[in-house]
């Protein structure tokens, strides 16, 4: 029985054709008995065939874009998923994590819009923008400055227009109106007690019952904000970039 090592002479010749290793180049030889120009289309064929697997493209449209770019599997799979989804399809293929995905898509919005983000992004500042990437950028936003700066001054951070997009866009109307609530009691407590030291003022809010009771509640369906920002981005991603 003929062994890979047998058809070392024709190893030159293979790895002139295609980019291939030398072990997997004699396992080719083998499998062809020797034959180049049959173990070139064998590793051609299996190449389409892992594009194939990996992207969902028709086997012409892969076999094209590999010859284009030297068999280079991991390029080929970039310029087959370039050609058949957008890049916001891209991003939602590539990134598992949720919360990744909608970081990579927020920066990708901000690049094709040319938005210049010098603090954080206000809701005349991202007007411009379509209704569904207004209603992702605005809640993303007011959900990574409640990251960085706390519950307690995200409530005072545009939450009227951050409430009503999830209420009617994300069709969470409870965890709108728990953050309406809480927005509206931090408001009360600062009015009746204007008079009193920055410090009073924080220890009051701090100890209050209910907007510790609203702190929770936003806490316990913070994943699902984002389950559902993540699903609204899917259910519209024609209108993504």
């Amino acid at each position: 029985m003929t062994s890979a090592s047998d058809y070392k002479a024709s190893l030159p010749a293979l790895r002139q054709r295609v980019p291939v290793g030398i072990k997997q180049a004699l396992q080719l030889l083998q499998e062809t008995d020797g034959d180049v120009e049959k173990a070139q289309a064998l590793f051609e064929a299996r190449c389409v065939e892992i594009v194939q697997a990996k992207t969902g493209a028709p086997a012409d449209l892969c076999a094209q874009c590999l010859a284009a770019v030297g068999f280079d599997i991991a390029s080929a799979i970039d310029q087959v998923e370039t050609q058949l989804y957008s890049l916001t399809e891209r991003i939602v293929r590539k990134w598992q994590n949720k919360e990744q995905a909608l970081d990579v898509l927020a920066s990708a919005l901000e690049t094709a819009h040319g938005l210049e983000q010098q603090h954080w992004f206000t809701e005349e500042e991202l007007r411009p923008l379509n209704e569904q990437q207004f209603c992702f950028m605005l809640v993303r936003e007011w959900i990574e400055y409640e990251e960085w700066e706390g519950f307690d001054f995200a409530l005072a951070f545009q939450v009227p227009a951050v409430s009503t997009q999830i209420a009617q866009k994300l069709l969470l109307p409870e965890l709108a109106e728990v953050l309406l609530k809480a927005s509206e009691r931090q408001l009360l407590i600062c009015s009746e007690t204007v008079t009193k030291s920055p410090r009073n003022l924080n220890r009051l809010l701090a100890k209050d019952a209910l907007l510790l009771e609203y702190e929770k509640y936003y806490k316990r369906h913070k994943s699902t904000l984002f389950e559902a920002l993540y699903a609204y981005v899917k259910t519209h991603i024609s209108c993504f970039v």
